[in-house]
């Protein structure tokens, strides 16, 4: 009997050691695009929170995420990310994918947290949305604003 008592407390051990011990680093940040330098490295930055991969000939960017899948106790991850960006031409339709047209209603304050946006014109867009994000393009400039969010 006191083996199987043993036995136990050992595999309870190691149960609680399993969890608390297996925590991936948080992807939790603040950060915007200023922070780097080199486009190459806000890049890197930016597909570290993003599952799509795009070209950028120019890319500044804010992203506020809450890990909530690493830690003791997983719970959701809520994040904004915000991107404005000159792109190939070519690509401007990757961007619009899966989105329907949005007219041009809608609330764009988010715009103004990407740094360099704070002067910049962008109601001449045209207007995308789909579950989670909002996508304005500009195909004489090449531009894309994109905006996506989970709470």
């Amino acid at each position: 009997m006191r083996l199987n008592s043993s036995k136990h407390i050992l595999l309870a051990i190691i149960f609680f050691l399993s969890i608390f011990s297996c925590s991936e680093e948080s992807k939790t940040t603040s950060t915007t695009s200023s922070s780097f330098s080199k486009t190459s490295e806000k890049i890197d930055f930016l597909n570290r929170y993003v599952t799509f991969r795009r070209e950028y000939q120019s890319l500044e960017f804010s992203i506020n995420y809450i890990d909530g899948s690493s830690g003791r106790l997983p719970g959701p991850t809520e994040y904004q990310i915000s991107i404005f960006a000159a792109v190939p031409p070519s690509q401007l339709k990757d961007w619009i994918s899966g989105c329907s047209p949005a007219g041009n209603t809608h609330n764009k304050s988010w715009f103004k947290e990407i740094p360099g946006t704070q002067d910049l014109q962008i109601e001449s867009f045209s207007w995308f949305k789909a579950d989670g994000k909002t996508v304005g393009i500009s195909q004489e400039k090449s531009q894309v604003a994109y905006h996506a969010f989970a709470r």
